[in-house]
């Protein structure tokens, strides 16, 4: 019985884990926590998330360590930071980027929205798409035009390895 029941589990962990080097889960669209094992990361986080604002209305993303340390994974969403709401505009990795990010669709965010049309969920979010370790990933982010003129920053969540993650980056904040 006990022999069965390490199997079950073992065999649940080895799935979990085989999903994620593609990508966060669509689930963390809700919480942006990886839904991994108990959190082993401690002090402060050895990455950056910078944002800077480009001449055609659009914001370049960068995540980077500060450190020695890399990681294997992330997920970066926009932050209204009046309405406090996630998930505005999209994201497009840069071509030094693409073999190590893809934009991902959290649907049903943001959650209130006056342009249904801005508001579909689709490449709303950035993640990994391969489980290397990275330095750095970088994206340029679109907001929608109902945007204009509201203060953004960006969130993310960056994964060292699968009991190790920093949860809460935020960008400086930018004027879109």
């Amino acid at each position: 019985m006990v022999l069965t029941i390490v199997v079950c589990i073992s065999t649940i962990l080895v799935f979990d884990v085989s999903c994620l080097p593609n990508g966060a889960h669509p689930n963390a669209c809700v919480d942006m926590v990886p839904g991994h094992i108990p959190n082993q990361a401690t002090g402060p986080a050895p990455f950056q998330i910078r944002a800077m604002p480009m001449n055609n209305g659009q914001v370049m993303v960068h995540v980077n360590a500060t450190s020695d340390v890399d990681f294997k994974g992330f997920m970066i969403m926009a932050k209204d930071e009046s309405s406090q709401e996630r998930g505005h505009g999209y994201f497009i990795a840069t071509p030094d980027s693409k073999k190590i990010a893809r934009h991902m669709n959290c649907e049903g965010f943001p959650k209130s929205c006056n342009d249904p049309a801005a508001c579909q969920g689709t490449a709303n979010a950035l993640t990994h798409s391969s489980n290397e370790f990275k330095k750095s990933v970088t994206a340029v982010w679109t907001p929608p035009t109902q945007m204009s003129g509201h203060d953004i920053i960006f969130v993310a969540t960056v994964v060292v390895k699968f009991d190790t993650w920093y949860e809460g980056l935020a960008s400086n904040s930018v004027l879109v």
